[in-house]
């Protein structure tokens, strides 16, 4: 069951509010006037619980389809926003001055959910992907919502560049070019093993290649930071890292577990697996992990 990136730009061409049959889309306005796009995948039953869902650099909500449906929709939504810059939301693509920037769009989108969809934090898991997992992260650390937990997959806490002295390069790059933009090293053959992903994944057209300067030194600089703060964080979480992962380090991921002042934490790293790890050939591992810690801590929830 894998994306069909058509589908998508097919409900844009039209003026649709349905990506699929089974999935509402929507736009809400962000602090600076962007109107950024969302979608909802609803529950199959009357239900509280809901997942908010927040994707990788370069990609997009769509991607998340068939997690979606593998986590299961029979008692929960699932929510998910294109960030800006990326798939169906406007701004440069892959750009933001900062992480901050973004997780305050973070918060205006979860005050627009619990406005036009009833959203209740305490009923809710947030769950991210690589640099979708690190704005998760921030925001739980710096806005402490009350959520029910977190589920970060691959999370960015320590991107790999292969450049020495990045940082330096990357302020000297902002400081001659404050709107530059560097196009990702990364193929789709070094982030899963699945062949079917690998080619849904390059014809994807919504996936873009370029990151801003100025985002990519904020991701470097949060990580290390959120590592610091770890202690402070206390959601139940659950890391699903991969082994083999050409795009994050896994020893920064173990220091945040480690390090992290959730009571209830897991976590699993998949030996042979590469970056993306709700997309790889043997997903059904790492997914089937999730939904029993969603069905942990939503027990009792209804």
């Amino acid at each position: 069951m894998n994306y069909d990136p058509s589908k998508d730009l097919g409900a844009a061409s039209a003026g649709g509010s349905m990506a699929d049959s089974t999935t509402q889309t929507c736009e809400f306005e962000t602090w600076d006037g962007l109107r950024l796009f969302h979608r909802t995948w609803p529950s199959l039953k009357p239900a509280r619980k809901a997942v908010v869902l927040f994707h990788g650099g370069h990609e997009h909500s769509g991607r998340f389809h068939e997690l979606v449906e593998r986590l299961g929709r029979e008692e929960t939504t699932y929510f998910a926003w294109d960030a800006r810059g990326h798939g169906r939301s406007p701004g440069p693509r892959g750009y933001a001055r900062s992480l901050h920037d973004v997780t305050h769009d973070v918060d205006l989108f979860l005050q627009h959910l619990s406005k036009s969809h009833n959203l209740s934090l305490s009923d809710t898991v947030f769950l991210g992907h690589s640099v979708g997992s690190l704005t998760t992260v921030a925001y739980v650390r710096d806005y402490q919502p009350k959520i029910r937990g977190l589920i970060l997959g691959s999370p960015a806490l320590h991107v790999r560049t292969y450049v020495p002295f990045d940082r330096l390069l990357l302020q000297l790059l902002i400081r001659f070019k404050p709107e530059g933009k560097i196009n990702s090293y990364v193929v789709s053959s070094v982030l899963t093993h699945d062949p079917e992903e690998i080619i849904s994944r390059n014809h994807d057209p919504l996936i873009a290649r370029p990151i801003g300067a100025k985002m990519l030194l904020s991701v470097l600089e949060e990580g290390q930071r959120l590592i610091r703060e770890a202690p402070e964080i206390r959601v139940p979480t659950l890391i699903l890292s991969a082994g083999v992962d050409w795009v994050v380090h896994l020893p920064a991921e173990k220091q945040f577990f480690n390090r992290l002042g959730a009571s209830k934490k897991e976590m699993v790293v998949y030996p042979e697996f590469f970056h993306e790890v709700f997309h790889e050939k043997d997903r059904q591992q790492p997914i089937a992990k999730a939904r029993a810690f969603l069905d942990s801590v939503f027990q009792g929830s209804e």
